[in-house]
């Protein structure tokens, strides 16, 4: 039931006044706290993630794109065959991060080489997701290596992409994991006990010569995937053996693509490839020479390459971003915090919070949930209106699993719970001080 203070004296209103001030004191200090988690997630989180999946299926549907369309790719159905059966088993996740203190301090007028820094920092871990990708394809490879090498028993001189289904991949896998591992005599013998059980199970008869040339292409592809630090790289590997079975990697270069669709990567930066799939004469234990395909040296290749001027441009456009969102909302942040402070020591311990109410929804808004809800209704927003070649990127891209994080996710957990403690705890107190000081004023 609510209290009547018109018949209170003022004593009384005093010591009820002071109770209720006192009522704000834990709910200020919980909204410091919110301010605090907000602002230290969003100046160290990233102020954009994505996590892009790539999948067994869209690897294949991307590949068949490039296939389709590229001026120098392959016709051959078995090559995209292959590709997809190799590919079947690829889950991947790259996450691409946008660092919103590296955008800041770029600048209203950033140094170009401060911008490709930047861009660079987001990059590095590439090769390794890549890398990983590969390794995920070689148990199927391996499957494919041997029926390769049997195919002049076939009759109809095809492989049977449907039988090679069948194969148990186990035995495989062990071998990618003793390549990942380092342990190259182990996976040589895994390699040989593998090929000959895939050999059996697919009913083939694996001669001697056979076994010889599947294990001559196995220590071309350990020496092509060792690398200089010791660790072996499914990259480099994987190039070899894709060139001695007739799938040219240079095809997928964006040179060969046709002119209307923009090229990611220049020719001056991404280069041909050069697979020496016979140079085997690299000492053993030492890095091999046998490939020159490095996509951290491609990349910073590119990178290196962006004009100074389209750098700056890039430059204030990232600043100009991380300081209309990020800044400015931790700034609206801290400023509650502190005025929250500076009540705790205050006969009047109230305070307003509607800047950070109007303004602090902007990260969750702008890289949470806009780019969701934009992938999820583009292909229904620009059906019509996008055609041909550009139409079949957008399918292309729309099928690719994506999800969006980052500070905007911690920013609009912390004003929603800022929102319900004002609803349920700040509001009902101060309502009744509002109520009091009328009271005591009259």
């Amino acid at each position: 039931m609510a209290k009547n203070y018109q018949d209170w004296d003022i004593d009384s209103l005093k010591e009820e006044h002071k109770k209720y001030q006192r009522m704000l004191i834990p709910a200020n200090i919980v909204a410091i706290i919110i301010a605090i988690v907000a602002i230290i997630g969003q100046l160290f989180m990233p102020m954009l993630s994505v996590d892009v999946t790539v999948t067994g299926d869209n690897f294949s549907a991307v590949l068949e794109y490039i296939q389709d369309n590229g001026e120098g790719a392959a016709e051959d159905d078995e090559t995209l065959q292959m590709l997809e059966y190799v590919s079947k088993d690829v889950y991947t996740k790259v996450e691409l991060n946008v660092d919103p203190l590296g955008a800041l301090m770029l600048g209203v007028t950033p140094q170009p080489q401060e911008v490709r820094d930047y861009i660079a920092s987001n990059a590095d871990k590439l090769e390794e997701t890549v890398d990983g990708m590969l390794a995920q394809m070689m148990p199927r490879m391996t499957v494919y290596m041997v029926a390769q090498a049997t195919q002049d028993q076939l009759e109809d001189a095809g492989i049977n992409f449907e039988e090679l289904e069948s194969v148990d991949l186990e035995q495989v896998e062990a071998v990618s994991e003793s390549l990942s591992s380092g342990n190259y005599e182990q996976a040589k013998e895994q390699f040989g006990t593998a090929a000959d059980s895939v050999a059996e199970e697919l009913g083939y008869d694996l001669t001697a010569e056979d076994k010889e040339t599947i294990m001559g292409y196995f220590d071309e592809a350990v020496e092509a995937g060792k690398k200089d630090d010791g660790t072996f790289s499914f990259i480099q590997a994987i190039e070899t053996l894709a060139e001695k079975y007739g799938f040219n990697l240079d095809d997928l270069n964006p040179d060969n693509l046709p002119e209307d669709i923009p090229s990611v990567t220049p020719s001056s930066a991404l280069g041909r490839v050069n697979v020496a799939a016979s140079d085997t004469s690299s000492p053993e234990g030492e890095g091999s020479s046998g490939s020159s395909l490095d996509l951290n040296e491609m990349l910073q290749n590119y990178i290196a390459e962006i004009p100074d001027e389209q750098a700056s441009v890039i430059g204030t456009a990232l600043f100009a971003v991380a300081a209309a969102t990020i800044g400015l909302t931790s700034l609206m942040w801290a400023i509650m915090a502190v005025i929250a402070l500076i009540k705790l020591f205050c006969p009047n311990k109230r305070f307003t919070m509607w800047y950070v109410k109007l303004l602090c929804w902007l990260p969750c808004v702008l890289f949470v949930l806009a780019p969701f809800f934009a992938l999820t209704l583009a292909p229904q927003l620009l059906a019509g209106t996008v055609t041909g070649e550009a139409a079949e990127i957008l399918t292309l891209a729309t099928q690719i699993p994506m999800s969006f994080g980052g500070s905007g996710i911690v920013s609009g957990i912390c004003l929603a719970v800022l929102w319900l403690i004002s609803i349920f705890w700040f509001f009902p107190i101060k309502h009744k001080i509002r109520k009091i000081k009328n009271s005591m004023d009259n």
